[in-house]
């Protein structure tokens, strides 16, 4: 992997933070993410973008823990990333990546980073509930905000318990959609 400029960030800073990286890495990519994409590759596309950021960003200091704080973030973005591409490109992500993969990715960041991404994360969420239909904020939010059994959503919304579990669907595979526009 290209260390970038050698006068940006020494190459003993690298030798010392990548194996951390990647160990952090390693212990939040799910095993059905991991099948798809490896440890390496998704630090080594941090570390580009990090790199590039350099580049853009004039009077960065080279090396330190706000730099490898910076490339933890984007390691734990891109993992989010990934799961998103590969969940968006499969018609039954659950057996491709277990359903909640991103969510336990998140939960596992803990921190000031944790933080800073479950706080973006909440936002993208209720701002993609917001474009959705009614119905379908609805049954969202009766099922996994107020953990409602679907034969209780189903009288609410004078449909059989069956037809609850097949609007929750729809309504899921809309906002996933929603989430993946931004």
């Amino acid at each position: 992997m290209d260390a970038g400029p050698p006068d940006r960030v020494p190459p003993d800073w690298w030798v010392e933070n990548l194996p951390r990286v990647r160990a952090f890495v390693q212990r939040r990519l799910r095993p059905e993410l991991a099948r798809l994409e490896s440890p390496s590759d998704v630090v080594q596309s941090a570390c580009r973008e990090l790199l590039a950021d350099l580049d853009r960003e004039a009077g960065w200091h080279s090396g330190g823990r706000l730099l490898r704080w910076r490339l933890l973030r984007r390691a734990l973005r891109k993992i989010v990333q990934k799961h998103r591409f590969h969940a968006a490109h499969r018609r039954d992500t659950g057996k491709v990546l277990g359903g909640g993969a991103v969510e336990a990715v998140l939960e596992s960041a803990s921190g000031p980073l944790g933080k800073v991404v479950a706080a973006e994360q909440t936002e993208r969420l209720a701002q993609a509930m917001q474009r959705l239909p009614e119905r379908y904020q609805r049954v969202i939010e009766w099922v996994h905000f107020d953990r409602l059994p679907h034969v209780e959503v189903g009288q609410r919304m004078g449909r059989s318990e069956d037809a609850s579990k097949m609007l929750l669907s729809r309504a899921m595979a809309k906002l996933a959609e929603e989430l993946s526009r931004g």
